[in-house]
């Protein structure tokens, strides 16, 4: 019996170092260090979407990730990715629908449409997920049918919290979710306990995208095409979230409809993507830089091009991300550079690149 017991024994063990060295040496899982998931958006018509995965270290992207995961193509426009828990959350706003991917293998786990309509950006917290959805829109000056989507992320049911207006970035600071209003000056609060909307905060124009640093909450503002305002109101504002107020803004003239920003690891930088479009439907693209503390610009053309479309930060790595899409039916690049300006990489990625997710 205890010969039988011993052999038993070291059968388990020879079994259990088989599976630890097929874990290790599987190329199924993504090495998470030094990656970053870059979200093409797609064309409006023909191709849609797709993911590229970008290997900072060794500088090298795989382009059509999510085909090469899955065996078939992504069928969606996306708008945004969201990381939490383990997963990745795609906003896919053609068709209706959140694509729930497995962080690590890439192989999508779910899909959630029920309720959805026109989703654009992602928070979370716990097992909630908080997804600002557009709704059916019928005048772009008014978004009258936007809510926010609260997901119970153990079922993934959906309960809806209609607010007219629009909705586009999103942020979650301690228990309050704040969320940038489409077609209003303001900011909206929503309280994560009660799950009700409380006082908005009053900006200068309509919000578009949120940088967190602690208790500050740096928010875009634009003029967009449906609501143009003035250039001099035209910028980034922080807010203490504390006391719900704003405490500084600066004005960025050249700050693009999308009003898309990043901020360091630190919180001392915020960048922000500047957009000029030429009359010859061309566009001259700038990367300002604010130094948070002055709240002043501190270089207002950091990093200069064309059809610049997305922009990111690695707070790990300290590397900026330029995404550029010339236009929606030709592939775009990814260009990665230093705090300083200078370019360090630069890669085709897919159709019209726009968002990206560090890992």
């Amino acid at each position: 019996m205890k010969k039988l017991s011993l052999i038993f024994a070291s059968l388990l063990l020879v079994i259990g170092l088989f599976t630890s060295c097929e874990k290790s040496d599987s190329t199924d899982e993504i090495v998470v260090e030094g990656n970053a998931i870059i979200v093409n958006y797609g064309g409006y018509s023909g191709a849609k979407g797709e993911f590229s995965l970008f290997n900072e270290i060794d500088g090298t992207i795989t382009n059509n990730y999510y085909n090469i995961k899955n065996n078939r193509d992504f069928t969606s426009n996306i708008q945004s990715l969201g990381k939490h828990n383990g997963k990745l959350y795609s906003m896919s706003n053609n068709a209706d629908k959140i694509d729930i991917i497995d962080l690590y293998t890439f192989k999508q786990d779910a899909s959630i449409d029920a309720d959805i309509v026109k989703p654009r950006y992602f928070a979370a917290k716990g097992n909630k997920a908080y997804v600002s959805c557009l709704g059916n829109v019928s005048e772009w000056a008014v978004v009258a049918n936007s809510y926010i989507a609260v997901i119970d992320l153990t079922d993934n049911t959906v309960k809806k919290f209609p607010q007219a207006g629009g909705f586009e970035g999103m942020a979650i600071v301690g228990d309050k979710l704040y969320a940038a209003s489409y077609t209003k000056p303001e900011v909206a609060v929503f309280d994560l306990a009660t799950e009700k909307f409380e006082t908005p905060i009053t900006i200068e124009s309509q919000a578009r995208h949120f940088a967190v640093d602690g208790d500050n909450l740096w928010v875009s503002h634009v003029s967009s095409y449906s609501i143009p305002v003035s250039s001099e109101h035209v910028g980034i504002t922080c807010i203490n979230t504390k006391t719900n107020t704003v405490e500084k803004t600066v004005n960025i003239p050249s700050l693009g409809g999308n009003g898309y920003i990043a901020i360091n690891n630190d919180g001392s930088k915020v960048y922000a993507l500047g957009n000029k479009y030429n009359a010859d439907y061309t566009t001259t693209s700038n990367v300002v830089v604010v130094d948070t503390k002055s709240a002043s610009i501190e270089n207002n053309s950091l990093v200069a091009g064309g059809s610049f479309y997305g922009i990111g930060y690695n707070q790990t790595t300290d590397k900026l991300y330029v995404l550029i899409s010339p236009s929606t039916t030709v592939k775009g690049k990814v260009q990665v550079y230093n705090t300083d300006g200078t370019l360090l990489n630069e890669k085709e990625a897919g159709i019209a690149p726009q968002h990206v997710v560090f890992y």
